[in-house]
């Protein structure tokens, strides 16, 4: 078993910061199942990535956003997130990164994919180390350019980010079985 590391909302603490911060997880059998997802939608809308790459949840269209989550509905896959309160943690994004290892390590994952936001070697280095040690599961820190299937994690913590941050459960309903 998979799973792919996304987050969603703002980790920094000031005033404008979003009230709430989500990490979430998506589950997988198949380690390439969420990648021909991202494929499949990308494929399908070319003509409106032109000059794009990638997809992502928050530069996307609600075209885009409902095409996946309806290939979604073709695959076997399981949801696990945390949702971090502005006022509750100083390091939002560690403290909810931990707090979802904690709940990834009743799953026997052979690998996490984690979305890599971190820039610091040693901070890189110590999710790694700390993941393994809770999940016993190898952490692969990239870029969704080099795993697609974090750009579909990416869709997945904006639609639970929707639902506490804006109120929105629309495409919530859509991916929560």
């Amino acid at each position: 078993m998979y799973a792919y590391i996304d987050e969603s909302g703002d980790s920094n603490l000031s005033k404008k910061s979003s009230m709430y911060f989500v990490i979430s997880a998506i589950i997988v059998n198949d380690e390439r199942v969420l990648s021909r997802v991202a494929v499949k939608t990308f494929r399908k809308l070319k003509p409106i990535f032109k000059n794009k790459n990638q997809l992502h949840a928050t530069d996307d269209s609600d075209k885009t956003k409902l095409m996946l989550l309806k290939f979604l509905k073709d695959i076997s896959y399981e949801v696990v997130y945390v949702v971090v309160n502005k006022k509750d943690r100083k390091d939002k994004y560690l403290d909810g990164l931990y707090s979802l290892f904690k709940k990834l390590a009743e799953y026997n994952l052979d690998k996490i994919y984690v979305a890599n936001r971190e820039s610091r070697k040693r901070v890189r280095d110590e999710i790694k180390v700390n993941g393994y040690k809770i999940c016993n599961s190898e952490i692969m820190l990239t870029s969704t350019l080099d795993e697609k299937g974090l750009q579909v994690a990416d869709f997945i913590s904006w639609a639970i980010y929707q639902k506490y941050e804006k109120q929105n459960n629309s495409y919530y309903k859509l991916l929560i079985r």
